[in-house]
């Protein structure tokens, strides 16, 4: 249905054009929101801060749409840094931070790799914590429960700002075993708890 398919679209916050870009695909073309992730490894982080990107960010928030940033083991601390820097200046912004920011989820018990970093964004009251197949995935075939990590996640950031993706078409597997890894992730949660997780999150549709 139109109303629940709808696009995201990467930008290159490194162009001259990202704000342009921006302005572009969501004022102009209909899309709904924003991402950016490093396109080749150790680039550097200025496609997530720099002059240009920062420009992207701005004309984001102008548009009042959600902007998703997705970061690598590699690029985690510094990014989460960078983010928040960006959210100080920012507060406004709607940001999803995808795949747990790929924090270290088999740190065990209890913080699970919810760390420092990550957990200071609460204080913005934008953000929200996205999971999906790719470390739902991963820790099925090590046979890790993920429940106790989403209901960490949960209890940090409250169940209104975490939210559950398939990434579908991009993880391999079948949607309905993404979904049964998703909703298993969600077991130790109340219904109210899982609806919120599973449909809605800080007004991202």
């Amino acid at each position: 249905a139109p109303h629940r398919l709808v696009a995201v679209c990467a930008i290159n916050g490194e162009a001259e054009d990202a704000a342009a870009s921006v302005q572009h695909w969501v004022g102009e073309r209909g899309a709904v929101g924003i991402r950016f992730m490093e396109l080749v490894r150790d680039q550097g982080i200025g496609w997530l801060d720099s002059e240009t990107s920062r420009g992207a960010w701005r004309a984001a928030v102008d548009l009042d749409v959600p902007i998703c940033v997705h970061f690598f083991p590699w690029n985690r601390g510094l990014g989460l840094d960078r983010l928040h820097a960006i959210l100080t200046e920012l507060p406004q912004a709607r940001v999803v931070v995808d795949h747990f920011s790929n924090m270290d989820v088999n740190a065990g018990a209890p913080d699970f790799g919810l760390d420092e970093r990550l957990a200071r964004l609460e204080a913005f009251s934008g953000v929200a914590i996205k999971f999906t197949t790719i470390p739902l995935g991963r820790l099925d075939k090590a046979g890790v429960d993920s429940a106790p990590i989403v209901k960490r996640v949960v209890g940090h950031f409250g169940a209104g700002r975490v939210m559950w993706g398939s990434d579908v078409s991009q993880s391999p597997g079948t949607y309905s075993y993404m979904r049964d890894i998703g909703r298993a992730s969600v077991s130790l949660l109340d219904e109210a708890q899982q609806a919120l997780v599973q449909v809605e999150a800080v007004g991202v549709e």
